[in-house]
């Protein structure tokens, strides 16, 4: 199954990634119907659960579970070369989760046992690390459109608040948004029972979305982050 789509920010390319390892991305021409992806490769040995554009759309990063953590490909350089950058992260946990923050040149990742971490694309390391950022796996991290910010969505139901500066400073904490659920996979590659809260977020200019195992879809103002 798909895991994760993302869209450049002039709608022209998007991006998918899935629970086989694998991430196409497709150009969107004169609202036709697209057919076949121009690319399609294999990123993570396991599973690739999520993907950010890092420029018009040449440059992607994709973050999952297997060999590494997380890798940087440049889609205009042949496929045994278009792997430009990879973090290997922590071996023990998925990658579920990330975001793009251009003003820092950074990438923020969200780890399955909780952990944040921001890898600085100038210096390709890690800059700083929360390890305990949230008790549950981050499922989602969306970049306020300001670029001052960004927030965090957990299996624990919680979302948090972020800013990027010298570290990673907590602005807000929403407990239970979504509280948990527990649901049978049917995908091989994951345990037989999961666990899901907030799952996945949106920000607009006014608020942020946020939707999760409960069902609900919730419209949070961003006046208590500013």
């Amino acid at each position: 199954p798909c895991t994760r789509l993302r869209i450049t920010e002039d709608g022209m390319k998007v991006a998918a990634c899935d629970s086989a390892g694998q991430m196409a991305i497709w150009q969107l021409q004169d609202d036709s119907m697209f057919i076949s992806p121009y690319v399609a490769w294999g990123t993570h040995t396991k599973r690739a659960l999520d993907c950010a554009f890092l420029n018009n759309g040449t440059v992607i990063a994709t973050s999952g579970q297997g060999d590494h953590s997380m890798c940087i490909w440049d889609t205009l350089l042949p496929p045994r070369s278009c792997r430009v950058a990879a973090f290997k992260g922590n071996p023990s946990y998925s990658t579920y989760s990330m975001c793009y923050v251009p003003e820092k040149r950074s990438i923020v990742l969200g780890c399955g046992n909780g952990e944040l971490s921001v890898f600085d694309l100038r210096q390709l390391t890690v800059s700083a690390v929360d390890k305990h950022a949230h008790s549950k796996a981050i499922r989602s991290i969306a970049l306020d459109p300001s670029g001052r910010y960004f927030a965090t969505g957990s299996t624990d139901g919680s979302i948090k608040m972020w800013t990027l500066e010298d570290k990673l400073y907590q602005r807000a904490h929403l407990l239970s948004m979504h509280p948990t659920h527990m649901f049978m996979n049917q995908a091989s590659s994951e345990s037989m029972i999961s666990q899901r809260g907030t799952t996945d977020l949106v920000f607009t200019e006014g608020a942020l979305y946020s939707c999760g195992a409960d069902g609900t879809v919730k419209r949070t103002p961003k006046l208590p982050f500013e």
